[in-house]
């Protein structure tokens, strides 16, 4: 078995009133602040997905699915953990300017190479789909790869993608 929650990387929740469980209280206020606040931090909440909505379920994708340390000696040292090398590949062309969510979403191959080169390094989300779910619509999902990436890169947070990133995206890439 294979899961998220056997390397430290998930968690379940179930909001609670006094003695009470809620096992439908996903919709309060006070669950949607916390969901809000754990995916700030980086976290992916399970009740964003499709298909498979897992409402109690929240991971961090530091490292990504099958890249962590399933089946391998895990360093119990107390200090941060390095992120995996990237994919192999012929090269990962990178666009130039800022990309961010907006309404209508911002499409095309531009996203698609920000996506790609996250895949890479193991930060584009849907683990699990078809082509991690790359799709080419830079969305929170794309947003969310974006902040997770400049979080463990020692960039601002803002799930931006800009000149800085893409630096940083490079760097890893070689």
């Amino acid at each position: 078995m294979k899961s998220y929650h056997l390397v430290g990387q998930a968690l379940d929740f179930v909001p609670v009133n006094g003695k009470t469980t809620l096992w439908n209280g996903y919709g309060s206020a006070n669950v949607k602040k916390a969901v809000a606040y754990a995916k700030k931090l980086g976290f992916e909440w399970g009740g964003d997905w499709s298909g498979f909505v897992d409402k109690p379920h929240l991971q961090f994708n530091y490292r990504g699915y099958g890249t962590d340390t399933f089946g391998k000696k895990v360093n119990n040292s107390t200090s941060k953990p390095s992120a995996p090398a990237p994919k192999k590949s012929t090269s990962y062309p990178l666009p130039d300017g800022v990309i961010k969510v907006t309404k209508p979403l911002t499409k095309g191959t531009k996203v698609t190479q920000v996506q790609t080169a996250l895949a890479a390094c193991y930060f584009y989300p849907d683990k699990g789909a078809k082509n991690n779910g790359i799709d080419g619509y830079y969305g929170p999902k794309t947003a969310n790869a974006v902040k997770r990436f400049q979080l463990m890169n020692g960039l601002a947070a803002d799930g931006i993608y800009g000149p800085k990133t893409k630096a940083k995206l490079a760097a890893k890439l070689k």
